[in-house]
């Protein structure tokens, strides 16, 4: 009797433990209020990158765009998730991503499949762990605090904006604008209007009010470190920067520029110009002002880290890795591993 006792408890005490672990395994674990995902210009830059800590997380442009994880120093790769992936987000407990599957190169299905698309949430610790947010096609996306806001598809009224929950609940249409979701200062939204106007607004995350701040014809916003960065169109897609509220306008780039990004530390501009005839990717040091010409060609995709910018030539499908510290700049050539 005694040993049908001890076996009963110890089954009882397996199967709580399990019970636990389901539960911790699968309850959501909110993150503190106004931390942000990735840097504002690399999701400006499809997102391809995001520096958490000393992680690096990427889409593996030799591994079809497959979710990878590096160190610092550019070792210790780790394949985490097939999924080809953009938009790449980052804090807390969880990585959100938007999967593109169907634009992989060996893909098969359908643009409008359920595995092929969508905003998904994993584990950082556990890749195994998967959660889809939202099931259709969409453009960009960020997680700020614990909500996702992102550029909503259908075949209708084609991008729109809205937010979800972390967990996946409240999806709330927020704008009919496709807003671009990137730039976060003070709990507000900086971004730029597509359809109606070209205006720089702020969007009050916290009551959904809009308010204008600058007006004319900007495109590209970029608010980091109390600046506004942008392209003004009506300058030829010149760069220039204003603060957050508006004022002092100044022209930092005078050339027609298609990209740009901004280091972490808010020291480094980094912009490809399109010259015609003298295409190039130039660094601006935003103390001295001196400008180095980084390569000259064409380029896209800048995505920094506090350490690196990532970026792709137009034409081919070739990385590259530049050091501003040294200025150092390499092929960028990461391992394809087998998950």
């Amino acid at each position: 009797m005694r040993k049908w006792i001890i076996t009963v408890i110890v089954f009882l005490v397996i199967g709580g433990g399990f019970g636990t672990f389901a539960y911790l395994n699968t309850r959501t674990v909110w993150n503190s209020e106004g931390s942000s995902g990735n840097f504002p210009g690399n999701l400006n830059n499809e997102g391809l990158f995001c520096e958490d800590g000393d992680t690096i997380y990427f889409s593996n442009p030799k591994d079809d765009g497959a979710l990878y994880s590096m160190n610092q120093e550019g070792k210790e790769f780790k394949k985490i998730h097939a999924d080809k992936v953009s938009s790449i987000n980052v804090t807390g407990e969880y990585i959100v991503y938007v999967r593109d599957n169907h634009n992989r190169a060996k893909n098969a299905g359908n643009f409008f499949s359920f595995n092929n698309v969508g905003i998904y949430r994993i584990r950082k610790k556990n890749s195994g762990d998967i959660k889809q947010l939202y099931n259709d096609p969409a453009g960009v996306a960020s997680l700020y605090g614990n909500y996702i806001y992102y550029q909503h598809y259908n075949t209708e009224t084609n991008l729109e904006f809205y937010k979800v929950k972390l967990d996946g609940s409240e999806e709330e249409k927020l704008s009919a604008e496709p807003i671009l979701p990137g730039s976060y200062e003070g709990g507000y939204l900086y971004y730029n209007g597509v359809k109606k106007d070209h205006d720089i607004h702020t969007l009050n995350l916290s009551n959904n009010q809009v308010s204008d701040i600058a007006f004319g014809n900007y495109f590209s916003i970029l608010a980091q470190g109390g600046s506004i960065y942008y392209l003004d169109l009506a300058q030829n897609y010149a760069i220039g920067r204003m603060d957050t509220d508006g004022s002092n306008p100044e022209l930092l780039v005078r050339d027609r520029c298609s990209f740009f990004n901004l280091s972490p530390d808010n020291r480094y501009l980094y912009y490809q110009i399109d010259g015609i005839d003298h295409n190039r990717l130039c660094q601006l040091d935003l103390v001295t002002m001196e400008e180095k010409i980084i390569l000259e060609g064409d380029f896209c995709k800048l995505n920094v880290t506090s350490r690196y910018l990532f970026f792709q030539d137009f034409h081919l499908e070739q990385w590259y890795q530049y050091t501003p510290s040294t200025s150092t700049l390499k092929p960028f050539s990461p391992p394809v591993l087998v998950k």
